[in-house]
């Protein structure tokens, strides 16, 4: 008599198992958060750029006031660690109706302001728009070890963003 013939059935397996699962999703998890890191330094460094140009316009914009005569008044810029004012007179006042407020966009902050006769204010002469409070400061996000970029004010009141 013929021996039997045993068939086997394999069995097949579809879907893929918890561990697969888990292990794509860790991987995804990590490639995610590489990118994300990325993308939150460019932004910083994008924000910082803009803001620092709005700034050093905002600054130019006090002068450009001066020199036009508006007002018949020197112009000026009173810095504090999150925003410049611009106001009117030879003397920065708090409250003051004319004031002009720039808030820092972004959270950044100026920090390490270094101004000739150790002062806050930035004033404009009328007749060249030379000041006699040229210096610096340094603006950043405020995070330790973030970039950061320093704005210039020469003593011919030109400003420049490093």
């Amino acid at each position: 008599m013929p021996h039997p013939v045993v068939v086997r059935r394999r069995s097949l397996r579809y879907g893929f198992t918890l561990i697969e699962i888990l292990v794509v999703a860790a991987i995804a998890l990590l490639l995610s958060a590489i990118v994300l890191a990325g993308f939150n330094d460019f932004e910083a460094a994008q924000s910082l750029d803009l803001g620092s140009r709005n700034i050093a316009s905002f600054i130019d914009k006090a002068r450009t006031q001066t020199l036009s005569g508006l007002g018949g008044t020197p112009y000026g810029i009173h810095l504090s660690s999150g925003s410049a004012v611009l106001f009117a007179g030879a003397s920065y006042q708090a409250g003051a109706p004319g004031n002009e407020t720039l808030q820092f966009p972004g959270g950044l902050q100026a920090s390490s302001i270094s101004l000739a006769g150790g002062g806050s204010d930035i004033i404009f002469d009328q007749l060249t728009g030379d000041t006699g409070e040229w210096g610096s400061f340094v603006l950043s996000t405020g995070v330790s070890g973030s970039p950061q970029k320093t704005i210039v004010v020469s003593s011919s009141g030109h400003v420049e963003v490093q």
